[in-house]
């Protein structure tokens, strides 16, 4: 009988680790982010893909020459799409908000030797504290709606790719909205700044 009374618990305990194997899983929040990473070919492609999963979390990526584009897909309890960009730019990739070390690009393949136009002279970024940017909708036409973590002395600036500033708003005021129906189409960056620290930030299209 005591025999039985046990291998019963041992059972029990099995589906309970079962149950909360099953549960963590349905809690694991994936997100989808993408990024402006720069590249020219194959090989770049190889290289940028193989970086970006190598970061735990990632659970996929896939980069295009086309657009000079990351998307990504990544665990966001583990990482963070900054993450990814640092582990990019130190095989050699430019991104949108990690340059790569010099002496990385220069000792890359000929083939790869992409066009370095990222200014980064603007990005005054707190590494402590920078968090991923969720804006919607995306692309967008008319407004940008921004879910800020935290708006206090924040403003939102929009940027396009040169480093020219196109638009700002102060958030601290409670506007968490940009109207971009006066901005031309094309890809920009939008930042969240406060007290002089970029704090977030996330690449916008405009229709």
């Amino acid at each position: 009988m005591k025999r039985v009374i046990i291998v019963c618990l041992v059972m029990l305990l099995g589906l309970l680790t079962e149950n909360q194997n099953v549960s963590a899983q349905v809690e694991r929040v994936v997100v989808d982010s993408s990024f402006i990473t720069c590249g020219n070919c194959y090989l770049c492609k190889v290289r940028i893909e193989d970086a970006a999963n190598s970061v735990e979390g990632v659970v996929s990526s896939q980069w295009k020459a086309t657009d000079e584009k990351l998307a990504i897909q990544y665990d966001n309890d583990v990482t963070s799409a900054y993450a990814v960009m640092q582990a990019v730019a130190a095989v050699g990739h430019d991104t949108e908000l990690v340059q790569a070390p010099d002496d990385v690009y220069d000792a890359l393949t000929g083939c790869c030797l992409y066009d370095r136009w990222i200014d980064y002279s603007f990005l005054n970024i707190d590494k402590n504290n920078f968090y991923e940017l969720s804006i919607y909708p995306n692309p967008a036409t008319e407004v940008l709606n921004v879910n800020l973590q935290n708006a206090a002395n924040s403003v939102l600036k929009l940027y396009d790719l040169s480093g020219k500033k196109i638009k700002h708003v102060d958030s601290s005021r409670g506007n968490n909205t940009l109207n971009v129906s006066d901005v031309n189409s094309g890809t920009y960056l939008l930042v969240v700044e406060s007290d002089g620290l970029v704090k977030a930030c996330n690449t916008v299209i405009i229709k």
